[in-house]
């Protein structure tokens, strides 16, 4: 009921049909389905490093409504679902309801996975979709029957289909399937190794029948531009291990401060435990060495990380309650109650901190700029009082998504990534935007002269600036006759 409810509150604490832009990459989502809305197809000029099938799906439902407000509120329901799949993961490693209802809490008061699930971007669809897969493939530990592990990998599947990062979760049910069916049998090393390669092969086979339906690219052009030189060797976003560590840390600090304590030496332990907190380690395994290989930037690739500790870190909770009623028992003061005391103390600071964050969060989705208080959109808008516009660019994808203004399709997806692949180079925005000769170019305020040579030439002979406000400015075409900045100061 909770898994319902709870992104319920949150949709009525935010206004998600009329704020600006929700999460880095969203404005990019969303001007690849207004794209394929618009023109029915989806060209080969595209750059996309993703399956299409969030693509098609955000087409959809901008069909029924133009705005932003039916693919976050996707998100949204999304959230629930990682909330329901956290939680009964945590009954199948612990089988505690307190710890199944603190993992829940975990995710709840998480303000990074908050912020994914108003964001109409596909980590949280992704996220939720493979948490469900590894909850399944833990419930089939102690289930004689193969519908939990059926179900697994239809779920695991989804989640490749919506984005490859969805292998972590399948490499977590693999594992999962490698330690064997828990309470049903003791399944020989060999019947173990069969089922984990079954699952991953009907798994890479729907995966592969769903990709030639939805996307239709070859699966080397899919996977290319992950696997570059450039790209292995700078990760996904140019950081050092360090600074993906330190991002992490960030992001997931409670959580991570919660499952460390999860396996506090000393603490008395429940039979089984320490073999769910193994299975609990094998499973972060794969979300663990994606970081080491991939380095993410964004921070929310963090919430695969918080999705697959939030058992681990429900069941420190617990843990940490019963110690602190044995302690007690024991008398006051003793070296154990002591040690329970501290590690309960560290949760509740932790989860206070997870708390204030999440609140900080609602209050700033709040107070977010809204699309109508927005002076370059409203510009935009009156330049096009004549007729609409052929084309546009904003740095921000968010600005031609708001303004109904079609993008260059090679221009649609601008991400570090793709600069490091090679598959655009240095000056290939302004090339294409000199080629396509754009009615408006949005920047970043003040960043025009940081961007080089060929940004400088393209801007300085065919745009004028126009309207500088919220941190952006506006460059129109000289062939609609606009007026410069200047000229709108009162002497």
């Amino acid at each position: 009921m909770f898994a319902v409810l709870w992104p319920c509150v949150v949709g009525a604490l935010v206004a998600l049909g009329t704020v600006e832009r929700v999460g880095g990459d969203e404005g990019l989502e969303l001007g690849k389905a207004a794209h394929l809305l618009r023109t029915g197809e989806f060209s080969a000029s595209i750059w996309n490093d993703q399956p299409m099938t969030h693509t098609r799906l955000f087409a959809r439902m901008l069909a029924l409504h133009g705005g932003p407000l039916l693919p976050r509120s996707w998100s949204l329901v999304h959230y629930g679902v990682l909330l329901a799949s956290v939680g009964w993961s945590a009954w199948s490693l612990f089988h505690s309801r307190r710890a199944a209802i603190a993992a829940v809490a975990t995710v709840a008061l998480s303000p990074a996975c908050l912020d994914l699930s108003l964001s109409a971007m596909q980590e949280m669809p992704m996220t939720a979709w493979g948490m469900l897969a590894v909850a399944f493939a833990l419930a089939s530990r102690h289930a004689p029957h193969p519908g939990y592990l059926l179900a697994s990998g239809a779920c695991a599947v989804v989640s490749l289909l919506l984005k490859l990062t969805g292998g972590v979760f399948v490499a977590a049910c693999v594992l999962i399937l490698l330690a064997g069916e828990g309470t049903v049998s003791r399944p020989t090393q060999g019947h173990r190794l069969r089922r984990a390669l079954g699952y991953s092969a009907a798994v890479a086979t729907l995966c592969g029948l769903g990709l030639a339906i939805v996307d239709g690219r070859p699966l080397s052009t899919l996977l290319g531009s992950h696997w570059t030189s450039r790209v292995r060797a700078a990760g996904s976003g140019g950081q050092t291990l360090v600074q993906t560590g330190l991002g992490l840390w960030a992001h997931a600090w409670p959580v991570l401060i919660a499952a460390v304590l999860a396996a506090w030496p000393g603490a008395r332990r429940p039979p089984g435990c320490g073999s769910s907190l193994a299975l609990q380690a094998a499973v972060l395994l794969p979300v663990v060495l994606f970081h080491l290989l991939i380095r993410p930037w964004w921070g929310y690739y963090s919430v695969s990380a918080i999705a697959v500790l939030a058992p681990a870190a429900g069941y420190a909770v617990v843990r940490g309650r019963e110690d602190l009623r044995l302690a007690w028992q024991t008398g006051v003061p003793s070296r154990t109650f002591l040690t329970a005391t501290l590690r309960m103390i560290v949760l509740a600071l932790a989860a206070g901190a997870a708390g204030l964050g999440w609140v900080e969060r609602i209050r700033l989705w709040n107070s977010a700029p809204r699309v109508e208080a927005s002076p370059i959109l409203r510009a935009i808008e009156a330049y096009q009082a004549d007729g609409p516009a052929g084309c546009m660019y904003s740095a921000d994808a968010m600005d031609a998504f708001w303004a109904g203004i079609p993008v260059p399709p090679e221009l649609l997806v601008i991400s570090e990534k793709r600069f490091l692949s090679g598959s655009l180079p240095e000056d290939g925005v302004p090339r294409v935007l000199e080629r396509s000769g754009c009615d408006f170019i949005v920047l970043p305020e003040g960043s025009a002269p940081t961007r080089g040579e060929t940004w400088n030439a393209l801007l300085s002979r065919d745009y004028v600036r126009t309207t500088v406000g919220a941190g952006k400015e506006l460059f129109v075409h000289r062939e609609l006759d606009p007026r410069p900045h200047e000229s709108h100061v009162r002497w």
